[in-house]
């Protein structure tokens, strides 16, 4: 096979993990398409695809046996394209993401190198993305296709009836960088990042139509593989943004744009969102939507902290016995002293914004915590319970 950098992946590697897995599980008939769909996408080279193909022949002309029928010759490129996929699921790890392009001499402190790309960078590096996923067949089941047959294209149509007005799909820098007044501030471009990730989605397959130099249709769209892609791409261009923003990867806010925090938090935050669908799970999710919004005011941080609170109050008793007494009654403390849970008269109101990020955090890791010490519970009170059956048995 070639070198690696001859694998250079476009996609998150989870994603591209989980697709081989998925393909892996299909009958043998399905394969082909499947692999060669993903390996066009996937990578930024023909190198991948190119080698596929030519273990597939191989494996048709079946060593050479001139005897071979045309099922026996089939099966055996079914069987190549097992092993392909089994190959490229034990390189996953290894495989490189494309690099970060260098500056230049001349961009050397001309703002080229460190400064970060402005809102105006952004939105000409979206463009150029979204034309990318586009030619690369995302939006078909969306937006339609330009096709001499048809001619049904609906992109702008698509969009408006999510986003309830009209930014074009490919809206020049300008506008992007308006709100929907023509005021200069960049809200057009920040929803149109968050309604063509709604509209995402990885086609599965493809077929080709010859007639007038049409080309590719593309089918079988995966709006999770799609919509992952899409926000690790975008992510990707704002990590190299002074914007502080990122598209959320979970929770109830998945695919919109939330403040970066840093790791720590990132994984604290990626871990609650991912609590089972109860009625904690659901009232994190929530508090994690509220708070992180690009948009979130001051109440929505309230609203936040209070949904927390509200999931370690009915922990309290687990809380008093597994923590120190002084800090269970900090916790509950700071809501009620704060002008948090309710507007009394005694209570502070005039505290730095600040002082929600700090509260908001804090409770969440509590949260957390809780989390963790009923799952300990769970497991001596299942261990008792073995016990407990073991001994009825002896009797």
């Amino acid at each position: 096979m070639a070198e690696d950098d001859d694998y250079e992946l476009r996609w998150p590697r989870d994603t591209f993990r989980d697709e081989l897995q998925s393909i892996a599980a299909l009958a043998p008939g399905g394969v082909n398409d499947r692999v060669e769909a993903l390996l066009v996408d996937a990578f930024t080279g023909d190198q991948p695809l190119e080698d596929f193909q030519t273990a597939a022949r191989r494996a048709r002309e079946v060593g050479g046996d001139p005897w071979a029928t045309g099922h026996h010759k089939e099966s055996s490129a079914q069987s190549a394209a097992s092993e392909f996929v089994s190959y490229l699921l034990t390189r996953a790890e290894s495989l490189p993401h494309p690099r970060a392009a260098r500056p230049f001499y001349s961009q050397w402190g001309r703002g080229g190198a460190g400064g970060g790309l402005d809102a105006g960078g952004v939105a000409v590096a979206f463009r150029a993305l979204v034309a990318d996923l586009e030619a690369r067949g995302y939006f078909e089941h969306h937006f339609g296709k330009d096709c001499p047959d048809e001619h049904d294209w609906r992109a702008d149509e698509a969009i408006e009836q999510r986003l309830g007005r009209l930014v074009s799909w490919n809206a020049d820098v300008e506008t992007l960088l308006e709100d929907p007044d023509g005021s200069a501030d960049p809200v057009n471009l920040f929803d149109l990042i968050e309604v063509i990730h709604d509209l995402a989605g990885f086609p599965r397959t493809r077929w080709m139509h010859g007639f007038q130099d049409c080309a590719w249709h593309h089918v079988g769209h995966s709006a999770s593989v799609g919509r992952a892609v899409y926000r690790w791409e975008v992510n990707r261009i704002l990590e190299r943004s002074s914007l502080g923003l990122r598209l959320a990867d979970d929770g109830d806010d998945q695919g919109r744009l939330v403040a970066v925090v840093d790791e720590g938090r990132a994984d604290l935050a990626a871990r609650m969102a991912a609590l089972p669908g109860d009625d904690t799970g659901e009232r994190v999710r929530h508090a994690l939507a509220l708070f992180r919004a690009r948009e979130a005011t001051r109440r929505d941080k309230v609203s936040a902290c209070n949904a927390l609170y509200a999931v370690l109050e009915r922990h309290r008793a687990l809380l008093i016995s597994s923590l120190f007494r002084k800090d269970e009654g900090a916790l509950f403390q700071i809501a009620n002293d704060f002008a948090m849970r309710h507007n009394e008269e005694r209570q502070r109101s005039d505290y730095d914004e600040a002082f929600l990020d700090w509260v908001f955090w804090w409770y969440l890791a509590t949260v957390d915590l809780t989390e963790r010490l009923l799952q300990r519970q769970r497991t001596a009170e299942g261990s008792d319970e073995q016990a407990q059956a073991g001994r009825e048995n002896i009797r």
